[in-house]
């Protein structure tokens, strides 16, 4: 994921606590059902057959059996998530590098990454210098002079999905996709003011803060505004601008579904 070390030192208050061994899992019995809640009442929405790996999304044990994981789906090749109960897997421990994230940059600007072995992850940097630095990712997108990495990681103990966004393969901007799912819409504005004060507090005052109405029926009824965010009829941003740096963090939605997301770019070309 992204940690920025210069004065802008964005990421590291939001990395912090964030893991960085890959862990494995394999399907152990016959067929492993995947579940969209640590329940055997949840919708099953995918059966993994013995000998397929997993990711482990999460170190926490939810209801003491289920492990939250990360899965290719058959259909079409898409990252799903989902619940698999212990007794269906086995763990592989794979060796993986220790990263350790700090910040605070003496070069006064560009963000900076993870440490490890002195290395840090910073604006410019190559997309093979990153992989060798964090280890490979779990997909990757190409297009039109563009790739993204994409890594599945946990930020402020929330589970997230970290996408490094190259230009000419010069590391831009990087992504954090929330990807904790409410049963309340309430639950995603209540996260989202969380956040925004946390790094209220880390970068001051933002350049822009705004709450956007594109459809009014509910604006005076804030116990719908959750609702509202699901349908696209709501949206919150919040900007803060630093040293060579832009942090965007944004709230939205439509088709019933919500994003939260953090957003770094450089102002810089490199």
């Amino acid at each position: 994921m992204k940690i920025l070390l210069g004065t802008a030192a964005l990421l590291l208050c939001l990395v912090t606590g964030l893991s960085a061994l890959s862990k494995k899992l394999e399907v152990s019995a016959l067929s492993a059902d995947i579940h969209k809640q640590p329940d055997l009442r949840s919708p099953v929405i995918a059966i993994l057959e013995k000998g397929e790996i997993l990711t482990l999304a999460s170190t926490r044990k939810f209801r003491k059996e289920w492990n939250y994981v990360y899965f290719l789906s058959h259909n079409n090749g898409a990252l799903k998530s989902g619940y698999v109960r212990e007794s269906k897997v086995t763990r592989l421990y794979v060796k993986t590098r220790s990263v350790s994230f700090s910040h605070g940059a003496a070069d006064g600007g560009s963000p900076s990454e993870p440490k490890a072995k002195k290395e840090v992850v910073h604006w410019g940097m190559l997309s093979a210098d990153l992989t060798r630095l964090i280890g490979d990712p779990v997909g990757v997108h190409s297009r039109n002079g563009t790739k993204v990495l994409k890594y599945n990681r946990l930020v402020m103990k929330r589970d997230c999905r970290i996408e490094y966004i190259f230009s000419r393969d010069r590391l831009v901007k990087t992504r954090y996709v929330f990807l904790q799912e409410y049963p309340q819409n309430s639950r995603y504005i209540e996260d989202f003011h969380r956040l925004n004060d946390e790094f209220s507090q880390k970068y001051g005052k933002p350049a822009e803060e705004n709450k956007l109405w594109h459809e009014a029926t509910w604006k005076d009824d804030p116990n719908r505004w959750g609702q509202a965010v699901s349908l696209g009829h709501l949206s919150y941003l919040t900007r803060w601008q630093l040293d060579q740096t832009e942090v965007v963090l944004s709230l939205a939605g439509s088709d019933s579904r919500v994003s939260l997301e953090l957003m770094y770019s450089t102002t810089k070309i490199p």
